[in-house]
């Protein structure tokens, strides 16, 4: 077990109990916590753990903050903060969080992509799709990049089913009648994960798209408001 620097932290606990053991029977990431508790470093993954792993999002900016004192410039460092003001509402500070991002590695595709995605959710298509082509031009194999530039069905971490695809090309060359067979299929497939989990706001999210292409609007509207009573505009602006 390891000896993290405070054993009552919570933030502590749960990355203590979530990370697996090292070769030499430790944990592994608690114990760079313990050996290097003030490392720029070592803060930045704990604001990382805190914004992906608890969406605790005052304690990774704490982390960011501590971590802003020996790390400066780090491009991680203006892109969590980007990803935090995105969850809570503040786009004028993410997207200058994201352009300073940019700067420091203006290659970084994934800093690109998700920046483009910002600005396409504040309808500003014109910088968005710039970005987006930006970052196709370093990385023009990058299957995600195309997929969220084609607006492809999907929330969150939760991408539609193939035949979701399937659909909406169908739609888009043959029409809704040739469609139909992909979405249900479709359909089958997130009805399972709702089933399963029926509090995961992603699945009845995309649920909703799919019922909604089917022409099925009442299901598709009871879905859309649950899924917006689970996650609200004022828990997650981004997502909500």
């Amino acid at each position: 077990m390891c000896a993290c620097t405070d054993a009552s932290d919570p933030l502590l606990r749960r990355l203590r109990l979530h990370s697996g053991p090292s070769r030499a029977g430790e944990c592994s990431y608690p114990n760079a916590v313990r050996l290097e508790p003030d490392a720029g470093e070592t803060h930045l993954a704990l604001a990382r753990y805190a914004y992906h792993g608890l969406s605790d999002y005052d304690r990774a900016r704490a982390e960011l903050d501590l971590a802003r004192g020996t790390l400066p410039n780090d491009v991680d460092l203006f892109y969590i903060t980007a990803l935090i003001d995105r969850r809570q509402g503040r786009w004028a500070e993410a997207t200058r969080s994201f352009d300073r991002a940019i700067a420091l590695d203006p290659r970084n595709v994934k800093v690109l992509g998700v920046a483009a995605d910002t600005y396409r959710a504040l309808h500003r298509y014109s910088e968005s799709n710039r970005l987006f082509q930006r970052a196709l031009a370093i990385s023009p194999s990058d299957h995600n990049l195309r997929l969220t530039l084609d607006g492809v069905l999907g929330r969150g971490n939760l991408i539609s089913p193939r035949e979701g695809f399937a659909g909406l090309a169908a739609r888009a060359f043959h029409g809704p009648v040739a469609a139909r067979t992909s979405f249900t299929a479709a359909r089958a497939s997130v009805e399972k994960i709702v089933r399963d989990q029926p509090d995961y706001a992603p699945a009845l999210s995309l649920l909703d798209r799919i019922d909604a292409a089917l022409g099925q609007k009442e299901e598709a509207l009871r879905e859309s408001r649950r899924a917006c009573e689970l996650v609200p505009l004022s828990k997650d602006a981004a997502l909500g």
